[in-house]
């Protein structure tokens, strides 16, 4: 144990004494111990140390076939030498990872001929990739449930959130069935207006296919769209209760459907608002476009535009041969009244720009060829009467 001290600690004589002050005052030296590593060999040294050499951690991590779970790393890349497939994921670094369980395919897709991929298959047996039109696999994470009693408590089973929210929807959607049953109600007692001899059972049906194609309409379909989508809605749900159900009724009480809404097209539409109005052909229509248009003419002859006209322009483009976008490109059209600068001098121009109520732009006049100086009036300033 001494040998081993003596040759790790060993004191410095030059150090102690300029450190203990020892010489003249006549103080006895004190050692000052250093530890000295000794190396039993020389450090090696590499001609290819300075190099840029091929990096060692980039390629593939996992081969075709392997099982990997979710999240390992499938391929190390800089760039995208390999493209994401089938359940992959790529992070930033472009590094390809699994984003389910299941097994490494390396493949190429018919409709990227020059890309290689990875994908994982959710099967041994999978190949990929998967046929274009064919459905896509997928893992929900669920398990089929064979014990009836154990299936049903499943289905009962409600999150805590569902249950505490479960009053407001419940109530929320009686509130949405009373107003559209209150619609059908409204909407029945306007048919009467417009269709004699229908019977309560009939103006069940129409009422109930008017609300739906109201429906249709504030999505955004147009009547025809709206009138199609109902009546396949409802002939779809007759087809099926007469396939699976065995009700034999259902084919029976599709052509009473058919003939009643035949019956209603013919004699009721829906105008731009979306209010019950009385149904009109293509020739009505644009009959009565080209009237109402003379009519407006005849409103907004005088050159002074009044509140007075505009309100009677309003009421009078409130009619079904017009759109919503074409009645508020008519009434901007027909409303509209510039208002006519007064003629005045360059002096007017000047002093009036001198008063603060306005700027001289200088603008180009392509028919005269020249520059002239237009006076331009500041808003909510006193102007000069033509």
């Amino acid at each position: 144990m001494k040998r081993i001290q003596d040759m790790i600690i060993r004191p410095v004589a030059a150090g102690s004494q300029m450190l203990s002050g020892a010489g003249s005052r006549g103080q006895a030296s004190s050692a000052v111990l250093t530890f000295i590593r000794t190396a039993t060999k020389r450090a090696a040294g590499s001609k290819t140390s300075m190099k840029d050499s091929a990096g060692r951690r980039l390629g593939a991590k996992k081969g075709d076939g392997e099982l990997v779970r979710v999240g390992e790393i499938i391929y190390r890349q800089r760039g995208t030498k390999i493209y994401p497939g089938e359940n992959m994921g790529i992070g930033r670094d472009h590094t390809l990872f699994a984003e389910e369980p299941g097994y490494v395919r390396y493949y190429y897709d018919p409709f990227h001929p020059k890309r290689k991929f990875v994908g994982i298959a959710m099967s041994k047996h999978a190949r990929l990739p998967t046929p274009h039109f064919a459905p896509r696999p997928r893992r929900f994470g669920y398990e089929i449930i064979e014990d009836p009693e154990k299936a049903q408590r499943e289905r009962q089973v409600m999150k805590r959130k569902e249950y505490l929210a479960r009053p407001e929807i419940e109530k929320q959607l009686e509130d949405r069935a009373a107003a559209r049953e209150q619609r059908r109600i409204q909407l029945a007692q306007k048919l009467d207006d417009h269709i004699s001899g229908l019977t309560d059972e009939e103006k069940l049906i129409a009422s109930k296919r008017l609300v739906l194609i109201q429906n249709y309409l504030a999505g955004g379909r147009s009547v025809e769209e709206a009138r199609t989508f109902a009546d396949a809605d409802y002939e779809q749900d007759c087809k099926l209760r007469n396939e699976l159900q065995g009700d034999e009724s259902a084919l029976k009480e599709l052509e009473v459907y058919k003939a009643v809404a035949e019956k209603t097209d013919a004699a009721v539409s829906f105008d731009p608002e979306r209010q019950l109005c009385k149904a009109y052909s293509a020739q009505e229509l644009e009959k009565m476009a080209q009237e109402t248009i003379a009519e407006i003419e005849e409103l907004t002859k005088p050159d002074t535009m009044t509140n007075e006209i505009r309100e009677k322009v309003r009421l009078t483009l409130k009619k079904p041969c017009f759109n919503l976008p074409n009645r508020l490109a008519l009434y901007r059209k027909y409303t509209y009244k510039p208002v006519k600068l007064p003629q005045l001098t360059l002096e007017q121009k000047e002093q009036l720009v001198k008063e603060g109520k306005g700027r001289i732009v200088p603008t180009w006049n392509d028919e005269k060829r020249k520059v002239e100086k237009v006076y331009v009036p500041y808003k909510n300033k006193p102007q000069p009467t033509a």
